[in-house]
């Protein structure tokens, strides 16, 4: 049996009847209008009253995350899947490092569902939802494997060098921050990045490489911050995250975040991740 996946303050995740799944289409609330009247001059503050006054909007986003697994090698080694998702929304090199280190990330089209189910349906996989509102810009963490293990983990940068580190008793979470930009307020811009987590007890992780050494030994995590993707998912898109074909080599950032072993089966798994914008005004009362 399958386990799910497990995020930070999740509930409601549950297996999903495959052939009856949608791909929700994220809708969007209208955002508060911002005042358009000119700023006070610096030395004239601004009086209270007129502060308190103002709306007050926070932001909620809602993720649904729907992740399919199969054998090694459906996602990793197979471009029908990846042929209707855009990956050069990336810059070259960032995508570069991300297939190095066993990683695929773009966006899909609301419209363009249909043909990736359609290669999903032609395989024998399985899946599991999850859904989370979030508010004022709590990460989402998405961890596959929350059994802790010692992993050691290599990091391959574009120069071509490949720095270790061994951190014992640990797992890998792929984190998710994210902000409404002000001229797309339809859109999300999010950043996603790998991260290690460490035994809240343990110390410092015996590291093979200065170069991926935490900052002081409290940290209770090690984000690989020269992995960051930034990525702008706009209201008719979805965004993917799956496994490039490097990724069965099992030190690599990808094979830590996207393949594991259930009841001695080995399987890959890939990430589609949706949207839904809340603007919830606040008015306080003067």
């Amino acid at each position: 049996m399958l386990s799910a996946v497990l995020l930070m303050g999740l509930i409601g995740c549950q297996n999903t009847n495959w052939p009856n799944w949608r791909l929700g289409s994220p809708t969007t609330e209208p955002a508060v209008p911002v005042p358009t009247t000119a700023p006070p001059a610096q030395d004239a503050p601004t009086p209270l009253s007129d502060l308190t006054l103002r709306p007050i909007v926070i932001q909620t986003v809602h993720f649904a995350i729907l992740r399919v697994l199969a054998t090694p090698g459906t996602f990793s080694n197979s471009e029908k899947i990846w042929n209707p998702i855009d990956e050069e929304v990336l810059p070259a090199e960032t995508r570069m490092m991300l297939r190095n280190n066993g990683l695929r990330v773009g966006v899909g089209k609301h419209a363009s569902w249909p043909q990736i189910k359609a290669a999903l349906d032609a395989e024998k996989v399985e899946v599991i939802t999850n859904e989370q509102v979030l508010q004022n810009g709590v990460p989402l963490n998405i961890e596959i494997n929350p059994q802790p293990r010692d992993q050691t983990v290599f990091l391959i940068r574009s120069d071509g060098s490949m720095p270790g580190a061994f951190f014992p008793q640990s797992t890998t979470v792929l984190r998710i921050e994210y902000w409404i930009p002000p001229e797309r307020p339809d859109s999300v811009m999010i950043e996603l990045m790998p991260e290690i987590r460490l035994p809240r007890t343990a110390g410092q992780s015996n590291m093979a490489a200065a170069a991926l050494q935490a900052p002081n030994s409290g940290q209770p995590s090690r984000p690989l911050r020269e992995m960051i993707t930034r990525i702008r998912v706009n209201a008719d898109e979805f965004l993917v995250v799956g496994p490039s074909r490097v990724t069965q080599q099992p030190h690599l950032v990808g094979a830590l975040l996207l393949t594991e072993e259930v009841d001695g089966r080995k399987l890959e798994s890939m990430c589609f991740i949706t949207t839904k914008i809340l603007s919830v005004p606040q008015t306080p009362t003067p």
